[in-house]
């Protein structure tokens, strides 16, 4: 029987649903104790055979069982899982040795395995009552028999991915009211490029990561970014204000201070990925093509934009599509359509794009959205097929850009050093309504490919 211990560490009694979920969940406890009733032993066993991962499971939470308890004598005391856990678990494994009866209502009859479970819970919390025993079920009717019969009982979250975006690394942080009397002390600081740096030292280093986001609300607000942490000195730059119209982007304006933090890494050629977390309407899909249509037909830093979305029906499924790969994304692509949309103007501030296409080789009676369709500056993908491919492939591959990629040979079919890896699009179709989504590789600015 479970030892009373003196620290009153907690007594985790396992379902069998969790050990087949888990094998490892044996090790996931920490310093508590973990309780194994002999009924879950019996289900273990009766689910053993059989190829899925639930056979497979269960034969893997057996095996470690067997492992734990197969080079002792005695287990009445518990078994230590610190060995078997590389210290990962310091509390003790439990086996029930002996008949247990727990008086249960008489309404859930034993012969059902979780019942028989709960009486073991029930017994275990009356005979030591000064200690919490906790029933641990994936099964959600379990768990409310438990409560009904006053037993703690919970759900085993050890393996779920974290959802609270509340927990999550969010990018920015607010620096304390006293931040410059802590880290003041020897700072240096100089302009360069029409910004602000500064070299810092301080208790709060430590804790900062490259490229994240800090600001300072007040009199005089600070609103800067991280650029790289050596030891206990950090190295911070003043962010650009894209929320001026001077630092538009394509068009596009900040309009908070998050959406102009996503900006200014959305913009810097040096960060490779960015990652965007909000709620819908917050402007991630917006800014993003924003910045990518003015990287690629205005600073020439890349030469295509490869839009893409993960095909997870929201609802049912709408079953298989016919056409092309484009075709068949047509329905996904919705949101970034209507993006584009609002992108695409027709005025003078429009960007080169509308501007490319004023001449006698115009598509614009095609529709705006059509028009960026056409140049091969855009083309939309399945994500699954992006698999393998070079994403470095994407970046401008002139001979003096600093960023060129060294290609070793190509992607066959996608990405070759030659620009003109594939034919012109107006080459798979006659004409433009036929199909608006056909693959197109990187060529030339339209108006170097004019005529």
């Amino acid at each position: 029987m479970p030892r009373k211990a003196a620290t009153l560490t907690k007594l985790f009694v396992l379902d069998t649903n969790v050990l087949m979920h888990d094998p490892t969940s044996l090790y996931r406890f920490e310093e508590h104790d973990v309780y194994v009733p002999i009924a879950t032993l019996e289900e273990l066993d009766q689910h053993k055979k059989g190829m899925n991962e639930v056979s497979r499971n269960a034969r893997q939470a057996s095996r470690f069982l067997d492992e734990i308890v197969s080079k002792l004598d005695s287990i009445e005391e518990g078994v230590p899982l610190a060995p078997h856990s590389h210290n990962a678990a310091t509390g003790r494994l439990f086996l029930q040795t002996q008949a247990i009866t727990g008086d249960i209502p008489l309404s859930l009859p034993t012969s059902k395995v979780d019942n028989q479970i709960l009486g073991v819970v029930l017994f275990l919390s009356r005979h030591y009552p000064k200690r919490q025993v906790i029933l641990v079920s994936k099964d959600i009717n379990m768990r409310i028999k438990a409560r009904a019969l006053g037993l703690p009982a919970e759900d085993y979250f050890n393996d779920k991915v974290l959802e609270d975006t509340d927990l999550l690394y969010a990018g920015l942080r607010e620096l304390p009211a006293n931040f410059w009397d802590t880290h003041g002390k020897g700072m240096e600081s100089w302009q360069a490029n029409g910004q602000t740096y500064y070299r810092i030292k301080g208790p709060l280093v430590t804790s900062l990561l490259p490229n994240e986001f800090v600001f300072q609300e007040g009199p005089n607000p600070l609103y800067a970014k991280v650029l790289k942490v050596e030891g206990k000195q950090a190295e911070m730059v003043t962010v650009r204000d894209f929320s001026h119209h001077k630092n538009n982007v394509w068009g596009i304006t900040s309009r908070n201070r998050e959406q102009n933090f996503a900006l200014n890494v959305l913009m810097d050629p040096e960060i490779d990925f960015v990652t965007l977390l909000g709620q819908a309407g917050t402007g991630k899909t917006l800014l993003t093509l924003a910045a990518g249509l003015a990287q690629v037909l205005d600073k020439k830093i890349y030469t295509e934009i490869i839009m893409t979305r993960v095909t997870v029906p929201v609802g049912e499924d709408i079953g298989f599509l016919p056409g092309t790969e484009e075709e068949k994304m047509t329905p996904w692509m919705g949101a970034l359509e209507d993006n584009l949309d609002v992108l695409n103007k027709s005025d003078d501030d429009a960007g080169e794009w509308t501007r490319c296409h004023a001449g006698p080789d115009s598509f614009a009676h095609q529709g705006q959205v059509a028009e960026l369709h056409a140049r091969p500056h855009l083309s939309q993908q399945v994500p699954h097929h992006r698999r393998g491919a070079e994403p470095h492939a994407q970046a401008d591959e002139d001979a003096d850009h600093p960023r060129r990629p060294r290609h070793q040979g190509g992607v066959p079919g996608q990405y070759l050093p030659d620009r003109h890896a594939l034919p012109h699009r107006r080459q798979f179709r006659p004409h433009l309504r036929g199909g608006p989504f056909q693959r197109l590789a990187a060529q030339r600015p339209c108006h170097l490919a004019a005529g």
